[in-house]
């Protein structure tokens, strides 16, 4: 700011030299800002008498709304230029120069001195000295005196807009890394936009509580607590206008808009308003509007609000990962403490009011009941409830027995969940609870509200898996649940917990024991039972697998993707064939594993090579063969020949696309070692590769293929 008024003393003593004109720089209080300029004796002697803080108050009073430069009457009968300083933010100022004196004015002033002054000597031989200008000059000096007003008012905003965009940046830089640390709330950053944007007067963010109902869920700002909690759908006012567009918005001279509604009923005056959507996994998750009750905004605050828009998405994005995943913790955790009481409870009777506790308590949701077939009767069912009076569990539970346990359903029966509704308008998701395609019940589960159906639905399906599990296993009196069981239960569990992990769990399982077909290994128990495991830390696996084997094998695994250490054969392959499924099943990315051996690496590159190939051949149709060229190269002779290999590096190569080593192929040949590394050393120069697995692709990518 002293640079400010620094300039501002330069600039107006050059203008009150160009004009004559004493003048100063006052705030709306009567403050003045710079030291007052010029020679004018009269002005001077008059200024000791009057120029004083409230007489500036006094005088300024009726001009503080003022927008342009004025010519006004000052009480002495002369007349004083007054013009506003309006700048970006912040109070305004006003610059008074003067006195302006005309003829009729001048014997005006005699008359008034003498009134106002009891020594009027000095004042009438100063006033002796005072310049009449016509009317030509009196605009020319008012020209001359708005000018300087721009001036100062354009040097006002520029510093403005420099600490404005100084500040901007700060906030920009320490909202991230609030937002790394997680020490932010949607909250607290939007009190933190107030700080550096205080020509806006309220700031406040809205987010969708419901299908397309927004909400304001923080403010900021004189009169912002007032907006809090009013709702609005999409489209409705300037904020649902804004969402309906799905792009940022801006609008000026909007207080007699109707779509102000939101703001006017709550009292709040609007000139301006800024409006930009933010999101959460690409979909749009609420608005963030800033507005001003007197003040014009500019562009560079749209600009502005982009960059903090882009921060709330961030933030409300990281904030909805974080709840999701406590809340996915909770659940394993909970899932966990699950696992040990079924397993471990002798009574079925038991293990059923367990299903109906956690699954009530879980959702939260008015009734959970579980309809078990009688061992014994399979004609009678045996029912368990909470929260069902005896005339809603002889109507409810009487469809279900009828839809699902009844023997025309049990001829079709869908092991998948169902949804229905009761006569009393409750929805119910419904699990079947079985084990190895026979029904033992179903868990049925009152939902509250609606909208949270689907984010229960993974949670239940697991429970009941968990549960018919642990009924098969109470039926056949097992106490303890053998690997076996606990392997199947965890594998299928994570069909319904985390979809997408199944299925990349089922592929390595399918290459892993291609894989060992290929390579004529024996088919590996332990091995496919740790492919079923990988999505589980072998510190949770340790509670219920026994098999040290499989742990070891896991373990080895663990280390191989994690610290990139490699510990046994086993774990190596599942880890390569892991890597290879995760990364898109791109055989390129199988080199960057440098911590598992080449040998391997080349052998799996062969595999997956040999594959694919069989799988485009198949993708032929005979409408689409081209007709054959009876002079094109068969893919051994375009090898030979371009590359000029020899018959007996031919025969090393079709050996290495085998997986043979080097003693291997000594063998296989009747040639020595040292011979078999010769011939290597010159086919990988001649294919321009570094190492066999390089060698291995670029031979399949020619067309080329062993011998079988």
């Amino acid at each position: 700011m002293n640079q400010m008024f620094k300039f501002n003393q330069h600039v107006q003593d050059a203008f009150s030299a160009l004009t004559g004109l004493n003048i100063v720089i006052v705030d709306s209080t009567g403050n003045e800002l710079t030291t007052v300029s010029g020679n004018c004796s009269f002005t001077e002697l008059v200024y000791e008498k009057y120029g004083h803080k409230s007489y500036f108050a006094q005088f300024l009073q009726p001009l503080l709304a003022i927008k342009h430069t004025v010519l006004v009457d000052s009480p002495l009968g002369g007349k004083v230029i007054v013009s506003p300083i309006i700048p970006s933010g912040g109070n305004r100022y006003f610059i008074i120069a003067g006195y302006i004196v005309d003829a009729f004015t001048k014997k005006y002033l005699y008359t008034r001195v003498s009134q106002f002054f009891s020594e009027t000597e000095q004042l009438t031989l100063a006033l002796n000295n005072v310049t009449i200008l016509d009317q030509q000059e009196i605009q020319y000096k008012f020209k001359q005196i708005n000018e300087f007003s721009k001036i100062v008012t354009y040097k006002s905003r520029v510093l403005f807009e420099k600490k404005q965009g100084e500040e901007h940046l700060k906030l920009v830089n320490e909202s991230l890394d609030c937002i790394i640390q997680g020490t932010v709330t949607v909250s607290s950053f939007i009190k933190s936009l107030q700080v550096s944007n205080m020509n806006i007067d309220i700031i406040g963010a809205a987010i969708e509580t419901e299908n397309d109902l927004f909400s304001v869920v923080s403010t900021t700002g004189k009169d912002g607590d007032k907006l809090y909690g009013h709702t609005f759908q999409i489209g409705e006012g300037f904020l649902g206008q804004a969402l309906a567009t799905n792009k940022p918005q801006f609008w000026r001279d909007i207080s007699t808009d109707p779509r102000v509604n939101l703001f006017t009923r709550n009292g709040i005056e609007v000139q301006s308003l800024i409006c930009t959507p933010f999101y959460v996994n690409n979909k749009v998750y609420g608005v963030l509007f800033g507005l001003s009750s007197d003040k014009m905004l500019y562009e560079h605050d749209i600009e502005n609000f982009k960059i903090y828009a882009t921060l709330l998405s961030t933030l409300s994005t990281m904030e909805t990962l974080k709840e999701d995943q406590h809340n996915h913790l909770m659940k394993l955790s909970t899932f966990n403490e699950i696992f040990k009481v079924i397993t471990s409870v002798e009574d079925i009777k038991r293990v059923l009011y367990i299903l109906v506790d956690i699954s009530i308590n879980i959702v939260r949701g008015p009734f959970s009941c579980i309809l078990f077939i009688n061992e014994e009767d399979h004609n009678k069912v045996d029912i368990v409830s909470r929260g069902m009076s005896q005339i809603e569990i002889n109507d409810y539970c009487q469809h279900v027995a009828t839809r699902f346990l009844s023997a025309e359903a049990l001829k079709k029966l869908n092991f998948n969940y169902t949804s229905s509704t009761t006569s009393w308008g409750t929805e119910v998701l419904e699990f079947p609870l079985f084990f190895n395609q026979k029904l033992y019940g179903v868990l049925c589960v009152g939902i509250s509200d609606q909208t949270k159906s689907d984010s229960y639905r993974s949670f239940l399906a697991s429970l009941a898996v968990a549960g018919g599990i642990s009924i098969h296993l109470r039926l056949n009196n097992k106490s303890h649940m053998p690997d076996n069981k606990a392997i199947t239960m965890l594998y299928y569990s994570l069909q319904h917990t985390n979809l997408e992990q199944f299925h990349l769990n089922e592929k390595v399982r399918k290459i892993l024991l291609e894989y060992l077909v290929y390579t004529n290994r024996p088919l590996d128990d332990a091995m496919d039972k740790a492919s079923q495991l990988i999505s589980y830390r072998p510190e949770f696996l340790k509670e219920y697998i026994s098999d040290q084997n499989i742990l070891s094998i896991l373990e080895g695994y663990w280390e191989a993707v994690e610290r990139k250490v490699a510990l046994n054969e086993k774990s190596d392959i599942l880890a390569l064939i892991s890597h290879y499924v995760l990364h898109n099943e791109n055989i390129e990315s199988i080199r960057n594993l440098t911590h598992i051996s080449e040998s391997k690496r080349s052998s799996f590159i062969q595999f997956i090579s040999q594959v694919n190939i069989t799988e485009s051949e198949i993708m032929i149709s005979s409408e689409n063969k081209s007709p054959i060229n009876m002079e094109e190269r068969s893919p051994k002779s375009k090898i030979t020949e371009d590359l000029k290999l020899s018959k007996r590096e031919l025969d090393v190569l079709d050996l290495v696309l085998k997986g043979y080593s080097n003693s291997d192929i000594a063998n296989t040949l009747f040639i020595s070692d040292h011979t078999v590394k010769n011939h290597m050393t010159k086919i990988l120069q001649k294919l321009d590769c570094t190492d066999r697995s390089q060698a291995i692709a670029k031979v399949y990518q020619m067309g080329y293929s062993p011998n079988s």
